[in-house]
């Protein structure tokens, strides 16, 4: 598409032809998949070694040490001597530092402004994970498959990007680790500037650096013929170990993150691999590195590739030592480093491509197929998923009142593609659709704020006021309306015969259409992200457990009470699963406890259609159903409890009801399905900016962006229906018990004959049979009540994982869901439905009678 000029309000292409970059044309893109596929094998086996026990956590220490304090200095000491300081673009290095250190100082600006515990120690280490790259590891490997032959100078500014890192941005990060732990620990201001400066001092990487750097004037770029030959050897260690340690890291790593649990660590890949490459494309742009015509362009695409490299595992180091947000980096890391893959080949591709003027009317082409193809996929899904709300009876519920708008507005949007195709000479034919087409463009960004605004307000106890709902109305539908017909004021429908570009993209890209949605996409993703934010810090039906930090502060003070005389009846044990300390009650009192269930099972249905604004709302309803208990018997229930205990209780039930209440809201699908769309915002942001600032849009990286984005745009409705199409008491319950009904004759779970069970699983039975079930039952087995039905004699699977982690029977989770699976297999425990398996969730499960 070229260089374009303002004629009339249109982005029209100029007539010259384009041009490639040399370096671009010359690279062997056919070198990069077995490259991307050697790198994610090592891997796979590193993780598969870790994960089978073949390498234990000590072993892989060792490992790690080997790799950054050996292998590594040596790889970098021998690169910086004969490194060529002169031949050096600085222009281009100082574009990735000023990337980074914007990516480094939004990202720690955002965090401190919007987190309230520890804040200064979270943006410290989620700014270091948003622009630290695993340069060497990973990004070494497949640079060099691509400009080794083309262009291999290229491939000496790994070794310079790195340090960028490690010492410009880096230790600001360590500074704000260190000042959020001072925070904790109350030590003085020298030492958290010493334990700064001798972090950065002592970091190998640092350290052989700059003696490589000295050894580079002192040695006058020539390594000693004494020392080439180790550090060869050192240096060709790095890439496998470095691999295989980083697939050790993830073992264990690979948490379930569910709910808002998703919007850290997608909201940090976004910054790292989709943020962070646009910002140092436009920076090198801006700068203009290299006075070669074209130069720059390819210079921007490097700088671009490079930016999509994934997060080194040394972050997640850091996460450890410092006790910051460890599962959450972990996680990120895990799951930044899988999605790099593709994100880095089609890249790569893509910059790669030659572009010509066949290239141009084939990308025009696949823009129309695409369009068409996502719209006829999009309208299905969206008639499906409007289907699953009615008959689910979703269409009333808050916020899939305003998704249910959300998705009509989609598939108005598909119509309208489709009505396009049209060929019709008439002018009001054209209005018509274009106003169809805007109209519906505009509410589907506007409807995903007010869906993350309603979310919001539900989710965080806030009242859905009358004055509310008429201006959550007016966003969703009255905005769009009125910039429709604005933008129909200005919109030139008339295209012209020779124009190669499909008919609603040439009404897209008009200035005054761009400037309209720009803003307009701008306002939502801002709404939306600070939706987010509120929801992640104020969500009254959070099902995260407590900090551990306050679990062990109430743990404390219940040791205090303890030790005071206080409670000797009964003493108090810590009950981290419940998130608070609780009383060991005596046998005698599980009636009471019952009734208690029984009282607050007549009570939920009054706390889910009241919200208690004030502590003296909640005070009075606890009083009178304590004063309930008393009544039926006083002396058990209230001696045993007490009065601050029983509060305790009382206002757990009330919270375990509200959790299970907010379950109807999906609070996983929403996230899930906001991210998608924010990112999708932000895409449609920096493309609308790059057509505004008239930057040259031929190369393949505007191509790969421009599709991504226009597959978001007309796709919306199968995101939708990825999140909400299948819902599981219409669609997924149902196809299971039919499956097990053709295939078992029986819609329950059906296990396998006690006959055919392995040898192993006997064993275990017999095993935890004799000597754990006992005290397994004591540990666990309750009465238990979801929603309205009371479950006798069960427990939960989470909790059984959890006791079979403190008796040390199983090293890990994982473990400890293969044994529930044994146990079932068994007959020793089952589901109360025999619907489910064991699994590491709040199922209810019981010990079957045989066996009690």
């Amino acid at each position: 598409m070229g260089d374009f000029s303002n004629r009339g309000g249109m982005l029209e292409p100029t007539k010259s032809g384009p041009t490639t970059s040399p370096s671009t044309a010359a690279t062997n893109i056919n070198n990069l998949f077995p490259a991307l596929v050697e790198c994610f094998v090592i891997i796979i086996l590193g993780y598969g070694s870790g994960r089978m026990g073949f390498v234990s956590s000590t072993q892989s220490k060792g490992i790690g040490w080997f790799v950054s304090h050996i292998a590594l200095p040596a790889l970098l000491f021998k690169s910086m001597v004969v490194l060529d300081f002169q031949a050096v673009n600085w222009r281009f290095l100082a574009a990735i530092l000023l990337a980074k250190g914007t990516v480094f100082a939004s990202v720690a600006m955002f965090t401190v402004l919007v987190t309230r515990s520890n804040k200064y120690g979270k943006a410290g280490i989620f700014a270091i994970f948003a622009t630290q790259s695993n340069d060497f590891a990973l990004g070494y490997p497949l640079l060099k498959a691509l400009y080794q032959h083309s262009m291999p100078e290229y491939l000496q500014y790994i070794y310079l990007l790195a340090p960028v890192s490690l010492v410009c941005l880096n230790p600001i990060g360590f500074v704000l680790l260190e000042l959020g732990r001072n925070k904790k620990m109350q030590q003085s201001k020298s030492h958290l500037v010493f334990a700064t400066i001798k972090g950065v001092l002592t970091n190998p990487i640092v350290v052989m650096t700059f003696i490589g750097i000295l050894g580079n004037f002192i040695l006058k770029q020539e390594v000693p013929s004494l020392f080439v030959g180790l550090l060869d050897v050192l240096g060709q260690s790095f890439f496998a170990s470095a691999l295989f340690f980083l697939g050790l890291k993830m073992v264990g790593n690979m948490k379930k993150q569910l709910g808002y649990g998703l919007i850290v660590p997608f909201l940090l890949i976004f910054a790292k691999m989709l943020l962070l490459p646009l910002l140092a494309r436009e920076f090198v742009q801006v700068l203009h590195v290299s006075n070669v015509r074209n130069g720059t362009d390819s210079w921007s695409m490097f700088g671009f590739l490079y930016g999509t490299f994934p997060t080194a595992p040394t972050v997640v180091i850091f996460a450890s030592k410092y006790g910051v947000e460890t599962d959450v980096m972990a996680s990120s890391m895990v799951i930044g480093t899988f999605l790099s893959a593709p994100l880095m080949y089609i890249s790569a591709r893509m910059a790669a491509m030659k572009y010509t003027h066949q290239v141009s009317s084939a990308y025009y082409k696949l823009l129309n197929n695409t369009v068409s193809d996502a719209s006829s996929v999009g309208l299905p899904c969206g008639v499906w998923v409007i289907l699953m709300f009615v008959l689910g009876r979703r269409y009333g519920v808050f916020p899939h009142k305003f998704t249910l708008y959300l998705v009509i507005s989609q598939v108005v949007l598909c119509i309208s593609v489709l009505l396009a195709e049209i060929n019709s000479t008439n002018e009001y034919w054209h209005m018509i659709v274009f106003l169809l087409h805007t109209t519906a463009l505009q509410c589907c960004k506007c409807w995903v704020a007010v869906v993350a605004v309603c979310l919001c307000v539900v989710r965080c106890g806030f009242e859905m006021k009358r004055f509310v709902l008429p201006s959550l109305y007016a966003s969703g539908l009255g905005l769009p309306v009125l910039l429709g017909g604005i933008k129909l004021c200005f919109v030139k429908l008339e295209q012209l015969s020779n124009e190669p570009r499909p008919y609603l993209y040439f009404l897209q890209q008009q200035i005054s259409i761009l400037t309209f949605d720009t803003v307009v996409v701008m306002l939502c993703a801002v709404v939306v992200i600070g939706s987010l934010v509120k929801l992640q810090r104020c969500d009254k039906f959070c099902k995260c457990s407590k900090k551990q930090s306050d679990i062990e502060d109430r743990c404390y003070r219940c040791q205090e009470k303890a030790s005071a005389g206080k409670n000797q009846e009964n003493p108090i044990n810590c009950a981290v699963d419940a998130g608070c300390c609780i009383a060991n009650l005596p046998q005698d009192s599980v009636a009471d406890i019952e009734s208690l269930d029984e009282t607050m099972s007549l009570l939920s249905e009054r706390v889910s259609h009241k919200e208690y604004s004030s502590i003296e709302d909640k005070e009075s309803l606890l009083n009178g159903v304590t004063r309930g208990l008393t009544q039926k018997d006083s002396e058990t229930s209230v001696t045993s409890l007490g009065s601050s205990l029983r509060l305790t209780l009382l206002e757990q039930a009330l919270s375990r009801e509200e959790t299970y209440e907010g379950d109807k809201h999906q609070l996983g699908g929403h996230v899930v399905m906001l991210l998608i769309f924010l990112i999708s915002m932000c895409l449609t942001i920096f493309l609308n900016l790059w057509c505004l600032l008239g930057e040259s849009r031929e190369s393949g990286i505007y191509i790969a962006l421009r599709e991504l984005d226009t597959i978001l745009t007309f796709g919306q409705s199968f995101i939708v229906f990825a999140c909400f199409g299948l819902e599981k008491q219409l669609i997924i319950i149902p196809f299971v018990k039919r499956w097990r009904r053709f295939w078992y004759g029986a819609e329950d779970l059906a296990l396998p004959p006690p006959g055919e069970l392995d040898p192993d699983v006997i064993h275990l039975c017999e095993q935890f049979r004799k000597h754990h079930k006992l005290k397994c039952r004591r540990a666990l087995v309750s009465d238990k009540r979801y929603r309205l039905r009371t479950y006798k004699n069960v427990f939960r699977g989470d909790q059984m994982v959890d006791w079979l982690l403190d008796c040390g029977l199983v090293e890990d989770r994982p473990a400890a869901v293969h044994y529930g699976n044994s146990l079932l297999l068994g007959r020793i425990i089952e589901h109360v439905t025999k619907e489910h398996a064991f699994y590491d969730r709040p199922y209810f499960y019981k010990f079957v009678k045989d066996h009690i």
